[in-house]
């Protein structure tokens, strides 16, 4: 019976001792924890490609992490209103020309400024956001008169993509999130493809 029980508090110290500090200071109100808790978004999207006979529209899903400046810089700090993370988009297969069917995944690095210390109202959080990344295409037939570059065929662009956004919060850890944006494109020429995303924000 004591062998029993002294395997148990040397289980018991191994757990202990594997738990992160920063998880254990996160129980007397230390912001260190936070760094390991991002926010997440999930969002509904929508990207007008730009296509030599207008514009040619695409639906889809996306989701970002966000690490929230506070946690990543000294609080003093004007970077502590910028929050850093990752960004994906997906587009499912769709008819976005004649005879064309195109699948799109858009995925890189984000970074936003909010202009304030605290929400307007303690609600309303506008920010400016500028991603970098990899826009790929995919393409079932090769087009020869593609209305765009990135559907000549499947193809693979780095991007920019500036945009101006807001979120409104519902509940202390929950929000509404809408962004517009300008996926910059620099295949064949520089081409301004616009988009749009709105969905929910939880803070963990």
């Amino acid at each position: 019976m004591r062998n029993t029980r002294i395997v148990r508090l040397a289980a018991l110290g191994v757990m202990l001792g594997a738990v992160p500090v920063s998880r254990l200071a996160g129980q007397d109100g230390s912001t260190d924890a936070a760094f390991v808790r991002p926010s997440v978004e999930a969002l509904y999207t929508r990207i007008h490609f730009a296509g030599d006979d207008g514009r040619m529209n695409a639906p889809g899903v996306g989701a970002r992490v966000m690490w929230r400046g506070p946690t990543l810089f000294d609080t003093a700090s004007p970077l502590s209103h910028v929050d850093l993370g990752l960004f994906a988009s997906y587009t499912p297969k769709r008819a976005l020309a004649r005879n064309l069917d195109a699948t799109t995944y858009h995925f890189g690095l984000a970074a936003d400024v909010r202009p304030f210390a605290t929400p307007l109202g303690a609600r309303l959080d506008p920010f400016a956001s500028l991603g970098l990344g990899v826009l790929s295409t995919h393409v079932a037939n090769a087009q020869f008169r593609a209305p765009s570059p990135l559907f000549r065929d499947s193809q693979s662009a780095i991007t920019l993509s500036p945009g101006v956004g807001a979120r409104l919060a519902i509940l202390p850890a929950l929000g509404f999130q809408a962004d517009v944006r300008d996926i910059v494109t620099f295949i064949d020429g520089t081409r301004h493809n616009p988009s749009w995303s709105a969905g929910m924000r939880v803070d963990f």
